[in-house]
């Protein structure tokens, strides 16, 4: 590695230092924790307790995203 690699590298490392990024990048990865902590909370309490059978559980969660991205901001413009 040379010195203008290096000056590279120090250069690219150093957006990290702007908050707009590690924002975006926290939003990022606690969004799609949450996603499969969900996952990971609702499949057994689904088979479990409410009783669906396992291939339905793909159906319930499409049925459940659909309405909290399609639905939902629908329903705040219609007030």
């Amino acid at each position: 590695m040379n010195n203008n690699d290096n000056q590279s590298l120090k250069s690219e490392l150093g957006a990290f230092k702007n908050p707009q990024i590690m924002l975006v990048l926290l939003i990022t990865i606690f969004g799609y924790g949450g996603v499969f902590a969900s996952y990971t909370y609702i499949v057994p309490q689904t088979e479990i307790f409410a009783g669906f059978p396992v291939e339905a559980i793909t159906t319930f969660f499409i049925y459940i995203w659909d309405r909290v991205l399609f639905r939902n901001p629908c329903s705040g413009e219609a007030c």
